[in-house]
């Protein structure tokens, strides 16, 4: 799902896979990144106003909204099934900004 560019003051949420680390040791981190992402996906399908990305075995989500009630509440339902998931996100208000890819070039341009 591609997210479009926002800038401005709302809710976010931040989420990780509790004892990643560990799961990996145990073997087990493959199937917790693929619960996690899957989880993750379902969660941003069923809230329509609510963005985010996964990378690793973190998450960022956000309100699309600004700052109101309606958009704290979508958040935490999302926050609340991704939970559900096994990580163990956090939900913080700030100003944020997403803008498109970032492209960077190595030493000879490409």
């Amino acid at each position: 799902m591609p997210i479009a560019d926002f800038d401005g003051d709302t809710f976010v949420a931040f989420a990780d896979i509790s004892g990643f680390k560990a799961l990996m040791r145990e073997g087990r981190g493959l199937e917790a990144i693929d619960t996690f992402y899957n989880t993750g996906y379902r969660v941003l399908s069923a809230h329509r106003n609510v963005n985010g990305f996964f990378v690793s075995d973190s998450g960022i989500m956000f309100a699309r909204e600004s700052s109101s009630g309606r958009a704290l509440t979508a958040l935490l339902e999302a926050v609340k099934e991704l939970n559900r998931g096994g990580s163990s996100p956090s939900a913080h208000v700030d100003h944020f900004n997403r803008v498109g890819p970032l492209q960077l070039r190595n030493q000879n341009g490409i």
